[in-house]
């Protein structure tokens, strides 16, 4: 179901991030010329790990003693945009470190997320999918991920989490009653399919949440929200072509953001109308009616604070502007 280039990117991503121990899983492929995961728990391999996140970590607190010896101890006055610089160094070091910290709390728990769901979607597409559909385009997503840089932990965490949510609202959509333009079977939208897929897709979707939920999706968020934020005010105080950097930044992380959660707030929108359509399908029996009552609706919690709906979006990019005003009135 995940488009041929998106797979490739996926499988590129995952091979640099083994290499920099930023994952402790890699593609294989076996006899069949399927290419799937390897896992790895060996006592080398989480030594490395460590290893690399403690150099990554060492690195971004060095850059952030650096700036603070150079603006509070430091008799000369720091310039601004010698604080910008590396206020944006610091955050963009950040990101691979929180992300590395989900990786070793989430250590066997994402191999095995990874492994479900390339498998559930590897059955979709094969049983249900018409001839000819390609699934869900997750490639336009390529050029967001230049927001962060070009890490290995970001570069995997991206792929995989996109690639995973736009397969998960393109089987939310398809199991629409009402569905307009349908690329699946029509077997697919039959009670009996719908009831298995429907429990299978909250199971999947409970293995990410429990992975991404409690720290991926908050401190994730908190940092791309500070790095569209500083390189906002950035486009505006600086001057020269770190000016222009600043606003290449400033509208990648818009981008991102804007792509990321709209697609987030797309799954609890699909999955609402979903559920809503099949309580009110003439062709649906008493029992059925009584089964769709009880599924909950699919969505992204954010935490334990709130979960993604339609308008979340703008209520991030929001914020973001908001952040930006007030550093300006400082």
């Amino acid at each position: 179901m995940i488009p041929p280039k998106t797979f490739r990117a996926i499988v590129f991503s995952t091979t640099i991030a083994w290499y920099f121990g930023a994952v402790p899983f890699k593609f294989v492929t076996n006899r069949n010329g399927v290419k799937t995961i390897k896992a790895s728990f060996t006592k080398a391999r989480t030594v490395f790990v460590y290893s690399c996140f403690a150099v990554s970590s060492f690195y971004m607190f060095f850059i952030a003693f650096r700036a603070f010896q150079k603006v509070a101890l430091e008799s000369e006055q720091a310039s601004q945009d010698f604080i910008v610089k590396m206020g944006y160094l610091i955050l963009s070091y950040l990101m691979p470190v929180v992300l590395q910290i989900n990786t070793l709390l989430m250590w066997e728990e994402l191999p095995r997320l990874v492994s479900s769901y390339l498998t559930f979607f590897r059955e979709v597409k094969e049983c249900y999918i018409l001839p000819g559909e390609r699934g869900p385009k997750c490639i336009k997503f390529f050029s967001a991920v230049l927001t962060i840089g070009m890490l290995a932990h970001v570069w995997t965490y991206i792929f995989h989490v996109y690639a995973y949510i736009s397969c998960l609202v393109f089987i939310v959509r398809e199991l629409d009653p009402n569905v307009k333009k349908p690329r699946t079977r029509d077997i697919f939208r039959q009670p009996k399919v719908f009831t298995k897929t429907i429990r299978s897709l909250h199971m999947l979707h409970r293995l990410w949440q429990h992975a991404h939920q409690s720290w991926f999706c908050p401190s994730h968020k908190a940092v791309t929200i500070s790095i569209g934020t500083l390189a906002s005010y950035g486009v505006i105080k600086l001057r020269g072509p770190r000016s222009l950097v600043m606003g290449c930044m400033a509208t990648l992380s818009l981008l991102y953001l804007w792509t990321l959660f709209r697609k987030f707030g797309q799954l609890h929108e699909l999955s609402d109308q979903m559920l809503e359509n099949w309580k009110h399908s003439t062709s649906t029996t008493k029992w059925m009616r009584k089964f769709v009552h009880s599924v909950p609706v699919l969505r992204v919690d954010i935490g334990s604070f709130y979960h993604v709906e339609k308008t979340t979006v703008i209520t991030v990019l929001w914020t973001v502007l908001n952040n930006t005003i007030t550093l300006l009135f400082l």
